[in-house]
């Protein structure tokens, strides 16, 4: 598995993608079939993929937008964990 950096340009705001790397040693299975485990090295969120091929499916806790990208995902999770503390 290569690592890389991706940018997406959205006009003039710039967004950091998700670094994921796998986390698992065995694929594994549920009801939408077989998949692997990935995280981000960056921000933390979790994702499944279903096929070799395919885009990674972020999990259930981290489908809201401000996840979509690392650097957004990043400043929500360190909010929330501000908050909890506090």
């Amino acid at each position: 598995m290569k690592k890389s950096e991706m940018v997406s340009q959205n006009y003039s705001n710039k967004h950091e993608l998700h670094d994921f790397a796998k986390q698992n040693l065995f694929t594994q299975k549920d009801n939408n079939g077989l998949y692997d485990v990935y995280k981000c090295s960056k921000c933390g969120v979790y994702g499944k993929r279903y096929t070799l091929d395919g885009d990674i499916i972020r999990d259930r806790q981290y489908k809201a937008k401000v996840y979509e990208y690392c650097d957004t995902a990043k400043n929500h999770i360190n909010k929330k964990k501000l908050h909890s503390r506090g």
